[in-house]
């Protein structure tokens, strides 16, 4: 009898990384002393551990859950919001030590990713330890600093500004050792799908009362506004944001292999066009129609791709005829008009002018709101660069903003490899799923960040899943190969969806 070597080894995430992140966010949460984010934070996990299936190593899946959709908004929640950050941030490093040796040889022959995860790490613990030596010898220390460091902004050490986008590579590690096959996929859609439930409801309870349980560390954006704002976020982009990745997953099983949803997912397909509709944020709208766009360009040779369309065209008609949202698009309102995207040309011109000022590491990380303040563009409305490519060069240097556009135009590569790959198996339907996802969101992110800041946690998470979904197709192949060549060989578990 042969024995034959595969060479998609399972990895077997450590249950405890689980309970760490569920203990420290549950930490983070209760910093916010409100008894609705911490009920929803909970209900979150619990509702992850139910769509886990029961298998105890698929509660790794939660950290993903946190990562990709709630953590990231929840974290501008009242009180605590830079302690949040942290968490996550910590975390995700503890989880990089705990996974790096099977990580390691599980991303053995994975060079490109490998060096987009390097890189991105380097590149922004260099342009960070100016800041951090300026803080440690001007504030700590006390000492005569020269007027290089001197010129850095050195009030604060930074970190909190730092560590979400410097840990963000680590996104891409941790989904490729927690997704290891077509369970693995179902397991995480299940729970995105309840998420997307929860978050919707409570964002609708509130839109519908017209009152915020929530209360969070900045005023809202819009007062007295109609637009759906969510629950956990401070204004409608961050909630149209928050859903484009988990909408675009339910989409994508909606056309891929629509007799996996059930009831729960499809509820969850409504009320994510639902929100993002009222939303009225006419980039979460761009973003999220290019998405499905390709989404239908992928699957054009489905029949049911129209009657899916079709059936989302009716129900945003209904939902524009009963909310009379047509009102906030007529002829003289604000979203017709092209003023917000003057304001942002101006803005943008500012944030170049840093960007060609210093190429390589633009204002470094914290620098930025100090530099525009010195700009004379700075006030308290403006808020961000309102570009994620422009905000990258200008705290980060044009080698981080080459890196994520790299990291996105990877991601859609692999993942259009594995849809390749698991249509010519003819049966991996999760797989396809997950695949033809991160392709539509990789490139809805794309355009989204071309005038709304997004995560870069998002692009690696998007390219650990795109990794995970390529690996997973061309191991299914081999097995099946060597079945065939020998019976003896058995398929793995979850292989077939």
């Amino acid at each position: 009898m042969t024995t034959t070597t595969v060479p998609y080894r399972n990895l077997s995430p450590a249950p405890i990384l689980a309970l760490l992140l569920f203990c420290a966010s549950v930490g983070a949460m209760a910093l916010t002393f409100n008894g609705v984010v911490i009920a929803t934070w909970v209900g979150c996990w619990a509702f992850a551990v139910f769509a886990s299936e029961g298998r105890r190593r698929r509660t790794a899946l939660m950290l993903l859950l946190a990562i990709a959709v709630f953590y990231p908004e929840f974290s501008t929640v009242f009180i605590g919001i830079h302690e949040k950050v942290i968490v996550l941030s910590t975390v995700l490093v503890l989880s990089a030590v705990w996974h790096y040796g099977s990580a390691r040889r599980q991303l053995r022959g994975e060079r490109t990713t490998r060096f987009l995860a390097g890189a991105w790490l380097g590149w922004g613990l260099l342009a960070y330890a100016p800041v951090l030596v300026a803080w440690l010898a001007v504030t700590v220390l006390h000492f005569q600093a020269p007027d290089a460091l001197m010129a850095l902004q050195h009030e604060t050490s930074g970190i909190k500004t730092a560590a979400p986008v410097i840990t963000a590579a680590l996104a891409a590690l941790v989904a490729v050792a927690a997704l290891r096959d077509c369970a693995d996929f179902r397991a995480l859609r299940r729970a995105l799908e309840w998420g997307v439930i929860i978050v919707t409801v409570l964002s609708l309870t509130e839109w519908a009362m017209r009152r915020h349980f929530v209360p969070i560390d900045v005023s809202r954006l819009i007062p007295d506004t109609t637009r759906l704002e969510g629950f956990s976020t401070f204004d409608s982009n961050a909630l149209g944001r928050l859903l484009l990745i988990p909408a675009l997953l339910i989409v994508s099983a909606a056309v891929t292999a629509p007799h996996t949803l059930g009831a729960r997912g499809w509820s969850a397909l409504l009320l994510a066009i639902t929100a993002i509709v009222l939303t009225q944020s006419r980039t979460s709208y761009i973003s999220f129609s290019v998405g499905v766009a390709v989404l239908a360009a992928l699957n054009l040779r489905k029949l049911r791709v129209w009657w899916i369309l079709a059936v989302a065209g009716s129900w945003v008609t209904g939902l524009i005829l009963w909310t009379r949202l047509g009102s906030a698009f007529s002829e003289g309102s604000e979203r017709l008009s092209l003023n917000s995207l003057f304001l942002r040309a101006q803005l943008w011109k500012s944030v170049w002018q840093i960007i060609v000022e210093s190429p390589w590491f633009g204002a470094h990380p914290s620098g930025y709101a100090e530099r525009m303040v010195q700009l004379r563009v700075f006030d308290e409305q403006v808020i961000s660069a309102h570009s994620f490519y422009l905000a990258l060069g200008a705290e980060w240097g044009v080698p981080m903003v080459v890196i994520a556009v790299l990291a996105i135009f990877t991601t859609m590569r692999y993942g259009r490899r594995a849809l390749r790959t698991a249509r010519r198996c003819g049966h991996y339907g999760e797989t396809q799923v997950l695949a033809a996802t991160v392709v539509a969101a990789s490139l809805a992110l794309a355009v989204h960040g071309i005038t709304e800041i997004i995560s870069s946690m998002y692009i690696f998470f998007l390219l650990g899943c795109a990794v995970a979904a390529r690996r997973h197709a061309e191991s299914a192949i081999f097995l099946n190969q060597s079945a065939a060549a020998s019976p003896a060989v058995a398929p793995q578990r979850g292989m077939a969806a």
